[in-house]
């Protein structure tokens, strides 16, 4: 959904929030119902679909996962309205940002704040990944242990060590040194 990544170089797609957002929402229901393997025809707002008419043999295979392939969505913490297009998928991705729209790093709180929304608003039970996008790179081994170690203890499932922007001898320096040791 986020149109900062390069998007706006394609003046035919869509680049408004609110409009992606709408899209990204109309993709995880279709996305839902193509890995059902059924037929279905489909009306919202952005896209339309006869699939009653395709052969099902075009439809992509059934997923070994259930419902689906798992579905993690990003959403920004503390804002209800983001986090609430979550709870139809498996996982949130979860930002932060200040009043000022900068954005700021998940502590554990934030993660004990989001695991409470999450267990009161969940009209499921099945597992639910909690992803933090972070750097821990310029943390000293034991200092990134326990840094990592609060957020899973808070709740967190998944780290994903944010590279971006890196240049590449960097990341393949990071990823060669692999995964932090937590236990």
């Amino acid at each position: 959904g986020a149109a900062w990544m390069g998007w706006y170089a394609f003046p035919d797609e869509v680049s408004n929030p609110k409009m992606r957002i709408e899209i990204l929402d109309e993709t995880i229901d279709i996305l839902t119902l193509l890995y059902q393997r059924k037929p279905f025809d489909f009306d919202g707002k952005h896209f339309h679909l006869k699939l009653t008419l395709l052969d099902e043999q075009y439809y992509p295979q059934k997923p070994v996962q259930k419902p689906r392939i798992p579905l993690w969505r990003p959403a920004i913490w503390p804002y209800e309205k983001s986090l609430q297009r979550t709870l139809k998928c498996d996982g949130v991705i979860v930002e932060k940002r200040s009043s000022a729209g900068k954005d700021e790093e998940i502590s554990p709180d934030d993660i004990r704040g989001l695991k409470t929304y999450l267990d009161s608003n969940q009209p499921h039970t099945k597992p639910y990944d909690v992803v933090v996008n972070g750097s821990s790179r310029m943390l000293v081994s034991s200092q990134r242990q326990e840094h990592l170690l609060q957020l899973e203890e808070a709740g967190a499932t998944w780290w994903i060590e944010g590279l971006w922007g890196e240049p590449p001898e960097s990341v393949t320096d990071f990823i060669q040194h692999g995964p932090p040791q937590l236990k």
